[in-house]
Formats: structure tokens, sequence, C-alpha cells
């Protein structure tokens, strides 16, 4: 199974600092729960109400990066694009599961068949008709071009692509598949006009101004730091609220925030928790979150490596850790303590065993490891070491507080520093080790069983965990609701009853907004800007 970059995706995002001289944004579902459907609903999914009147009000923006020139549609580059407006997917994530959006509905008319029906009327923004035929070709396309970012696997690997009617296709799996609808939903399948596409033969900066996308802004200028997007008139859910947006590049986050506060900006995405505490108490600027989020910041254990190859040194050391007060200190107060790898509230949560110091000192007696005076335990001759490994300045504060905690019961924890993520895995699968990553729990497409599978699996990013794997693995070709919920349940509680792994903080999604935009809630999975975002009311 092909390992989707979601993380590229959420730090890439992460970066965009935005601002705008009026906006709103879309809410976001804040029930918890999610579950492989069968057939899909029915109906356009977005901003509950209507849309506010359509103005003259440009959305500025700025961010610490912009686009050089319209990126190739399957690159990683392109995936901020449902984030501004411009591109859209067949289904919406949620955290309550995937809903209809371009499609109408999602149907499964057999254990390896689906059939798409589209909403009646939606163009392209250049003005083609998304219908049967177009999807067909939208499908062909990534059947042609092996994409950066595409993941077969996510849609069951499709082999055949049939016109059934004039805005419906049939689709064909080589295996039953129940996901399709979570797969529609991702953020590496959204909709474009791949006949357009294809007449640039791979020079995709051609597409500029082109209109292939299908949602309410379209991007019409890219010049050095700036991207320029224009309302689409002929919107097939009606008339967008803004006349347009822009994004601005601008040198870090303390621009960004300056701007708001001087009144020359309205709102800035994703700051990093420092800066959203550096905001409090400044007049005109507030800090409003999605109220979940879809991933959370933890701590993997290397298993196969001493001393982590004992399941009491690994369930020490997830029991020196209070990630309570980790979430406190390095989330400065605004990140959200995680006590298992779902939301508190979702019945599917199986709660971790919490802080206790004194339970790890007795496992790491009962394992051998002795400790003179306050010094580090030792075993055989050998050091308690537990090396914990950063790649940012964010992750690097957690990895230092929890080896403040580790070192309290008789770790040596070293923190080491590396450029990537990437560059951490060839020495982590020597030495071994903890990883401090940042994953995903509800997946960008609001489905939690394959994003276990693929948090579960080995890369730059965790050690991989077959026994779990093992568990989850049968349940994603059922279609049965308490199959799958057993399944996330089973497999948490291997995780937790191993300490694989130790969920410290959800960081959540946040925004710093102006007075005018106090109301607004982000959306946890990056659609930012929808045909509805206006000034809060």
């Amino acid at each position: 199974m092909k390992k989707t970059k979601a993380v590229v995706l959420l730090w890439a995002l992460a970066l965009m600092a935005v601002a705008c001289s009026d906006s709103g944004g879309s809410g976001s579902d804040t029930s918890s729960g999610n579950s492989a459907a069968t057939t899909a609903g029915s109906g356009a999914a977005t901003t509950d109400g209507p849309a506010s009147a359509a103005s003259d009000t440009i959305l500025r923006m700025v961010s610490t990066s912009t686009l050089d020139a319209f990126p190739d549609p399957l690159s990683y580059a392109v995936q901020t694009e449902p984030a501004l407006g411009n591109s859209e997917f067949l289904m919406r994530p949620t955290i309550d599961g995937p809903e209809p959006w371009l499609a109408e509905k999602v149907e499964q008319t057999s254990p390896t068949t689906w059939k798409v029906t589209l909403n009646d009327g939606i163009t392209f923004q250049n003005g083609k008709a998304l219908d049967a035929e177009a999807l067909k070709s939208w499908f062909d396309y990534y059947g042609e071009v092996q994409g950066e970012a595409e993941n077969s696997d996510l849609i069951g690997n499709v082999t055949t692509v049939e016109v059934s009617g004039p805005l419906s296709v049939d689709l064909t799996t080589p295996e039953p598949f129940p996901n399709m609808p979570y797969g529609l939903a991702h953020y590496v399948y959204p909709v474009f006009d791949s006949e357009a596409v294809r007449a640039v033969n791979g020079e995709f900066a051609r597409l500029l101004g082109k209109g292939i996308f299908t949602g309410p802004y379209e991007l019409t200028a890219i010049e050095p730091g700036l991207q320029t997007y224009e309302r689409n008139d002929d919107y097939w859910q009606g008339t967008p609220a803004l006349a347009g947006l822009t994004v601005k590049k601008v040198g870090d986050e303390q621009a960004g925030l300056a701007a708001i506060a001087a009144g020359e900006a309205d709102m800035m995405g994703y700051p990093s928790l420092a800066t959203g505490s550096a905001a409090e108490g400044m007049d005109g600027v507030h800090f409003v979150t999605s109220g979940n989020d879809v991933s959370f910041v933890g701590l993997a254990i290397e298993p196969r490596i001493a001393p982590f190859d004992d399941v009491k040194v690994r369930t020490a050391a997830a029991a020196a850790i209070d990630t309570d007060a980790i979430s406190e200190a390095v989330g400065f107060g605004l990140a959200t303590p995680m006590h298992g790898w779902f939301n508190d509230d979702d019945p599917r949560n199986v709660k971790w065993s919490g802080f206790d110091a004194a339970k790890a000192e007795q496992l790491l007696d009962e394992a051998g490891w002795v400790r003179n005076g306050d010094g580090p335990r030792t075993k055989g001759g050998k050091t308690l070491e537990a090396r914990l490994y950063a790649y940012s300045d964010n992750i690097e504060a957690l990895a230092t507080a929890v080896s403040g905690y580790l070192e309290k019961v008789g770790f040596d924890a070293p923190v080491r520093r590396f450029e990537t993520y990437a560059d951490i895995q060839p020495v982590q699968s020597v030495d071994g080790g903890i990883y401090t990553v940042n994953t995903e729990n509800y997946g960008l497409n609001g489905d939690p069983l394959t994003t276990m599978v693929l948090d579960m699996s080995p890369d730059y990013t965790t050690p991989g965990y077959d026994d779990v794997i093992a568990i989850l693995e049968p349940a994603r070709s059922s279609t049965d609701k308490a199959v799958v919920d057993k399944a996330l349940v089973d497999a948490q509680t291997l995780i937790r009853d191993q300490a694989y792994w130790i969920p410290v903080m959800a960081p959540g999604g946040r925004f710093l907004v102006a007075d005018d935009y106090q109301n607004y809630e982000p959306n946890p999975f990056y659609l930012w800007i929808d045909w509805k975002t206006a000034p809060s009311a």
C-alpha cells in the first residue's frame, strides 16, 4: 500500500499565514464518529444557510510562501487550492464521514462496483460542463499519468470506468472496496478539466487562467510573491460572496500578526502556538479554533531495538510523561491534550493510561534497570537511553519537554535535531528511540481506518507495527460499521497495552482574526474558503 504523504500537505498548509480584508469561512462539523458508507447521501454539501450577497470585497491573504507557477494538478503543490476555494472534490470530508459535494451521490451497487452521480448544472470555471463524459475523462487521466500525489489505493485501484448516464459513471474495483466515498473525499483527487490539462502536454504553467477547476474562486494570475483569484460568476452553487482574493507573501508569522494588529489584515491561518499565545491580550486580535482536529502530535516508539524491545520499558516511558502538563506548556495552553487516539467524546476512543511516575519507576525496577543517585539507570553496564528526534522548533520543544520527564525516572534522553523528518529514519532505524511526529487520526478525508493503517506502516516518520496492521486490514473490506469500529478499538487497545505510540496533544485548526471575524471557525480539513465565506454577522 502506497503511503500518501499527507503530512507534506499538512505542514505545507500550516505554513500559510492568512490575512483578509473581509472574510469568514465555512464552519466545521464538530460531531464525532464516522464509518464506511454504502450509499453516501445526496444533494450538495456545503455550509448551512444561504450565501451572503455578492460584494466587491477582495479577500486579502498573506502567506510565508506562494506559488511560482501553476503546478501540476497531480502534485502536492496544488493541494493548497481546495483551501483557497479554487478546487473541489466529489465528496466533502467531515469528522462524521464524507458528504456529497460535486457528486449528488456515491452508491455501492455490488461488492466491486460503484455508481457516482454528479449534481446537475456543474461547470468548470472555463464554462465546460462537468458531465459523465468529463468525469470519465478525469478518472482516465489518473490511469494514464502517475502523479506525485496520486494514490490509487484510496479508490480501490479502479480497473474500469464506464459512462452509465448523462451525469453518472460506474466504477469497477478488482476487490470489494467499501471506502470509495472516503477516497473521493481525499485531497489527492481534486476534480479538474482533464482535456485542458492534456492539451498543455506537461507545460502546467500554461494552465494559469484556464479555469480547470470547479470552485468559486479561480486562480488567474501569479506574480512574484502574489497570487490572484477572481470570482467564478457562474459557480454551480450560486454567486460567491466575495469578488476574489489575493495571497501575498510575507517574511514570517510576526509580519502577519503585525498586519492584523495594525488593521491592515484580518486573518492569519495556522499560526504557531507560540504566535497564538503572543497575540493574547492584543487589541483587535482573536485566536479561534476548529473545535476538532484531524491530527495530533505524538510519540512513536521503536519496539525492535533495545531498550524499547521490552514492553515494560515502553510502558514505563509512557507512564513517565505528563501529556496534560506538556500540552499546557509546549502548547501554550492553546493545544488540546490527547488521552487516546481520537477525541475524548468519540465512542471509539480507547483511553490511554495516564501519567504515573511511581508506576514508571516500578516497571523499570522490575525490568532490571538500576538507579544510583539522580543519574540515568543502568543494566549490565549499559545506560538506559531514550533517544528523541526533532525536525522543527515546535517538535524540538515538545521533545525537550518529554526528555525532562523521562530523565526524572532514570532515562538518559538526549534530543537530536535534524533538518527534515526524512533525515531521521536512517539514524533511528539503527539507533532506535522515540519518533516525535505530527500524525493523523481522522485523516484528511475523514477515514480513520485507512489513516490508522497508514500511520502504523513503516516509513520515514514511524517504525511500523505489523501486529496492529493485522487487526485493521481485514476490516478495510467490510461494509459493517460495527466491524470497522471494533477493529479501531482493538487496534488502539493493542497500541496502548504495548505502548507503541503515545498521543500527546492536538494543536487544532487555528486562526488569528480581527474583531469582525471573531466568529470564524476554521475547517479542520483545510477547506478554509468557500462560496459563502463572508464577514462574521
